[in-house]
C-alpha cells in the first residue's frame, strides 16, 4: 500500500491492500462463514434480530427528527446495519437503503456540531459513533460507489471527523484524549476514530499516523484495568467502553496487527470475568455505582464472544450464550465451534479491587443462587478522578431465587433535576439510598474523598468472608467503619458492622427493597419480592429501633441506635428462602471478637478480623483460585 510506514506495523505485518473492500473486519472470502453463522443455533437469534431491525428501518427515513440530538448517530447506525444485512443476505433492497443512507448523511451540513466551550469537545461521544458507523458502512458499500462518490466521502470524513479527532487530541478541554483521564469516553473516541481511519486508509489518503494515535489511546484505556481485569467503571460501562475497544482491536487484527489482542499485561481476557461474576443467568445483579440492574444487553454478548474466540475461553463462551443482542460483531467474530463450559471450577467468593466490588455466591451457574455483593473501592472525591462512582461504600446487594431482596438504585443521573452528582440528596449517588450506614443522618461526601479497601479472608470451604474497610469519607467524626460479610454453608449471610466515632452519635442502618417488594418492620425485619423472602435479624449488644420508610427512591427498613453511641459492633443475620416456606432457624452472638453461629444442629465460629492489611489482588481470574490470606483472630 503506497505511503505506508513500517512504524505502524507489528513485526511480520503482511502488506494488505486497503483498497480491496470489504477489509475493515472481514474480507469477501469470509462471507460464506458469516452466512453459515446466520443459520447456526448459537447465532441465529443475533441474525434474526438484525434482520428484523433492518426490515423496520426500510419503512422510515434514514434521518429522523424525533431522534433529536442522536439523529446523525442513529442514522449512521441504520445505514451500517442495512449495509451489513444486505451484504450477508444478498438482498439488494437493504444495500440500496444503505447507499441512500450514506447519501442522506453526505447531505447533512455538519457531522461534528461542536460549540465553543462544549465539554464534549468536537469529536464527542455521539460524533464518534457517527464516525465508526460511516466507516463500517463505507467499507461494505465502497464497491457499489463510483470513484467520485468514494473520493467525496473520504474527503468529507477526513475534514469533519478525522481532523476533529486530531484536534481533540490537542485540545486541553478534552481531558479524555489530551489529558490523563481514562474512562469510557477515552475508549469510544479513540476506538471509533481508529475504525474510521482503518476503513478509509489507502483510498487516496494515508491515515497510518492517525491509526497509530488511536491505537495508542486504546492501549492506554486497556492498561487502566488491573491485573484481575477490574476497573472503576463496571458492568454496562465495561460492555460499552471495552466494547468500543474490542471492536477496534478486531479491525486492527484484520488489517495487519495479528497479535493486537496479545498485550503484555494479559488483561483483556480477564476484563470479562467481573461482569460474569456479577451476573446471574445473564442478568447483572451487582448494580453498584453507575450500573443498571437487569439483563446484560448492548455489546456485552459481542464482547464476550470476541474474547472467547480469541483466547479459546470456554467459560466466556458459556457466559455469552446467556446474553442477548450480539449484533454484527457476534456474527463477524464469534466462533460457532468453540464449546461452552460452565464456570463451576471458579471460586464463588471474589474480591475485585479495581472494581471495588466483592461477591459471595452459592453458585456461579445456578439461576436460583444466593448472591451477596459488597461495595468498596472509592467514591467521588477532590484528589482523584471519579468516573461513574457513587457515595456507596460498604453497601450491599442481595439476590436469591431469581429475585432482588436488597436493592441498589444504580444509575439514575438523569432522574435528578438539580445539584448534579455532588448533591448530598442525590437520588442515587448520595449515601442514604444505599444499603450502608449513616452517622447523625449524614453519609459520605465529596470533600472527604471516600475510599474503602476490600479483603478476602475466607477461612474454610463452608465459610466465605469478605470485609470492606472505610479509610475515609464520612469526615473526622468516623474513625472506623468495617463491614464484615460472611456466607455460611452457602445458605445464609451474616454481617458485622464495627463503627467507631470520635464522639457519641446516632448510627443508622438502611436495608432497601425493590420498588415492588413487601416490607415489614419489627424485631426481625422482613422483605419479600417475587419468589423470595429475606428475614433481617439483628444481634449483638447494641440497642436498636426499627421502622419502615419510603422517603428514599426505594422503600427501606431503617434501624437506628436507641441512644447516641461512640463505638458499636452490630450484627445482622440475612436469612433467605422461598416465599411462604419455612426456613431453618439461625442464631448468632458476638463474643470476644468472634461470631458464634448455630443452625440445624451445626455451629460455626466466625473470625472478626480487625487488623489492617496491605492492598493486593487475591484473585486472578481465570488463572488462579481463591488465595485467601491467613486469618488472625
Amino acid at each position: 500500500m503506497s505511503g505506508k510506514t513500517a512504524l505502524v506495523c507489528e513485526p511480520g505485518k503482511a502488506e494488505a491492500s486497503a483498497n480491496a473492500h470489504p477489509h475493515l473486519f472481514f474480507r469477501s472470502d469470509d462471507l460464506p462463514a458469516i452466512r453459515a453463522k446466520t443459520r447456526h443455533p448459537r447465532f441465529r437469534d443475533d441474525w434474526e434480530k438484525l434482520l428484523a431491525l433492518a426490515e423496520a428501518d426500510l419503512k422510515a427515513p434514514h434521518l429522523r427528527d424525533e431522534d433529536k440530538e442522536r439523529r446523525l448517530e442513529y442514522g449512521a447506525k441504520r445505514t451500517a446495519r442495512a449495509a451489513f444485512v444486505g451484504l450477508v443476505s444478498g438482498e439488494r433492497r437493504f444495500t440500496e437503503y444503505a447507499l441512500a443512507g450514506l447519501a442522506a448523511l453526505m447531505a447533512e451540513p455538519d457531522w461534528s456540531p461542536w460549540k465553543p466551550g462544549d465539554w464534549d469537545a468536537r469529536f464527542g461521544q455521539l460524533v464518534s459513533h457517527v464516525a465508526a458507523d460511516i466507516g463500517f458502512a463505507y467499507d461494505l458499500l465502497a464497491a457499489e460507489m463510483t470513484a467520485a462518490e468514494r473520493r467525496a466521502l473520504v474527503e468529507r470524513c477526513r475534514a469533519q471527523l478525522v481532523d476533529a479527532f486530531l484536534g481533540d487530541c490537542r485540545l486541553a478541554e478534552c481531558d479524555h484524549l489530551f489529558g490523563a483521564r481514562t474512562m469510557n469516553h477515552s475508549a469510544s473516541r479513540s476506538a471509533c476514530a481508529g475504525i474510521l481511519c482503518l476503513a478509509l486508509d489507502g483510498d487516496g489518503v494515508d491515515l497510518s499516523r492517525e491509526v497509530e494515535i488511536a491505537r495508542a489511546h486504546s492501549l492506554r484505556f486497556i492498561e487502566w484495568y488491573d491485573e484481575a481485569g477490574g476497573a472503576a467503571e463496571i458492568n454496562g460501562y465495561w460492555t460499552y467502553g471495552m466494547g468500543c475497544t474490542l471492536k477496534f482491536l478486531a479491525a486492527l487484527r484484520a488489517n495487519g496487527f495479528p497479535r493486537i489482542f496479545r498485550q503484555r499485561s494479559c488483561k483483556l481476557q480477564r476484563t470479562a470475568y467481573p461482569l460474569m461474576c456479577f451476573s446471574i443467568g445473564g442478568k447483572n445483579v451487582a448494580n453498584f455505582a453507575d450500573s443498571v440492574h437487569g439483563p446484560v444487553t448492548g455489546w456485552g454478548r459481542a464482547d464476550a464472544l470476541i474474547l472467547a474466540a480469541e483466547f479459546r475461553d470456554r467459560h466466556l463462551q458459556w457466559f455469552a450464550d446467556r446474553t442477548n443482542d450480539g449484533g454484527e460483531m457476534a456474527l463477524i467474530c464469534g466462533d460457532p465451534e468453540l464449546p461452552a463450559e460452565p464456570p463451576d471450577d471458579l471460586p464463588t467468593c471474589v474480591a475485585y479491587h479495581g472494581c471495588g466490588v466483592g461477591v459471595m455466591r452459592s453458585s456461579l451457574t445456578d439461576p436460583d443462587a444466593l448472591f451477596l455483593g459488597l461495595r468498596a473501592g472509592r467514591a467521588r472525591g477532590t484528589v482523584y478522578d471519579d468516573p461513574h462512582c457513587q457515595f456507596d461504600l460498604c453497601a450491599v446487594v442481595l439476590e436469591a431465587f431469581g429475585s432482588t431482596l436488597l436493592a441498589d438504585p444504580g444509575y439514575l443521573h438523569h432522574d435528578w433535576p438539580s445539584g448534579g452528582h455532588l448533591d448530598p440528596k442525590h437520588i442515587s449517588n448520595s449515601t442514604p439510598p444505599h444499603n450502608t450506614v449513616l452517622v447523625d443522618g449524614a453519609g459520605q461526601l465529596y470533600e472527604h474523598n471516600p475510599i474503602a479497601h476490600l479483603q478476602n479472608l475466607s477461612p474454610a470451604d463452608d465459610v466465605d468472608y469478605l470485609v470492606s474497610r472505610v479509610e475515609q469519607g464520612y469526615g473526622p467524626k468516623v474513625r472506623r467503619f468495617d463491614r464484615h460479610a460472611y456466607l455460611v454453608d452457602k445458605r445464609f449471610v451474616v454481617l458485622v458492622d464495627e463503627v467507631e466515632l470520635a464522639s457519641p452519635g446516632t448510627i443508622t442502618w438502611n436495608f432497601h427493597g425493590a420498588k415492588e417488594a413487601e416490607l415489614e418492620a419489627g424485631s426481625i425485619g422482613r422483605i419479600a419480592n417475587g419468589n423470595a423472602e429475606l428475614r433481617i435479624q439483628p444481634f449483638g449488644a447494641t440497642q436498636l429501633s426499627c421502622h419502615r420508610e419510603t422517603d428514599h427512591f426505594l422503600p427501606r427498613l431503617q434501624w437506628d441506635t436507641a441512644t447516641p453511641a461512640a463505638k458499636v459492633a452490630a450484627g445482622w443475620i440475612l436469612l433467605v428462602g422461598r416465599k411462604g416456606q419455612e426456613t431453618v432457624a439461625v442464631t448468632a452472638e458476638l463474643r470476644d471478637g468472634q461470631v458464634i453461629v448455630t443452625s440445624g444442629g451445626r455451629r460455626w465460629t466466625l473470625p472478626v478480623v480487625s487488623r489492617r492489611a496491605s492492598w493486593r489482588s487475591d484473585v486472578m481470574f481465570p488463572f488462579s483460585g481463591n488465595h485467601a490470606p491467613e486469618v488472625t483472630r
